[in-house]
């Protein structure tokens, strides 16, 4: 049976679980699966996903505030 390294190296990098919890999920050994995660860097495309996902966050945290601070100040002219 073909391992999906794909569907596991995704979970890793989405925070779905350890090198040891994937191992015994997708039935692969340990061993295997964290040298094939070391040769394609998953630690690294793990933090700039995390990267991401952050500025993402903020973005849109700053894009609620002006929104409603725009509000506040509308209902304040109409007064």
């Amino acid at each position: 049976m073909a391992v999906d390294w794909l569907a596991i190296r995704n979970d890793y990098i989405n925070g779905f679980g350890s090198y040891r919890k994937l191992a015994e999920q997708y039935g692969v050994p340990f061993g295997t699966l964290r040298c094939r995660a070391e040769r394609e860097e998953w630690v690294k495309l793990k933090e700039a996903q995390l990267h991401e996902i952050g500025i993402k966050t903020a973005q849109q945290t700053a894009d609620a505030i002006s929104e409603k601070e725009v509000n506040r100040i509308k209902r304040l002219l109409n007064i």
